[in-house]
């Protein structure tokens, strides 16, 4: 047995996303190269899927990336 919790439709949830070099090996990318795969792939894809139940569709959410002023 195992407990599951869903949330409803319209929680908005935001974070702040880091990111650092590659430490796969044999992938030199830096770490403006890992934000800008992601960015392409989630305006790609529109949506990403967080969780294990990505077969009954739960999970399913929206994801968009802002860039801040920064130096």
């Amino acid at each position: 047995m195992f407990y599951q919790e869903f949330l409803p439709a319209e929680t908005l949830f935001y974070s702040v996303v880091l990111a650092s070099a590659s430490r796969r090996e044999g992938d030199p990318r830096a770490a403006a190269q890992v934000l800008a795969y992601l960015q392409e792939n989630l305006e790609r894809a529109g949506v990403l899927q967080i969780g294990g139940d990505e077969t009954t569709g739960k999970g399913i959410c929206l994801a968009r990336l802002f860039q801040g002023k920064g130096n």
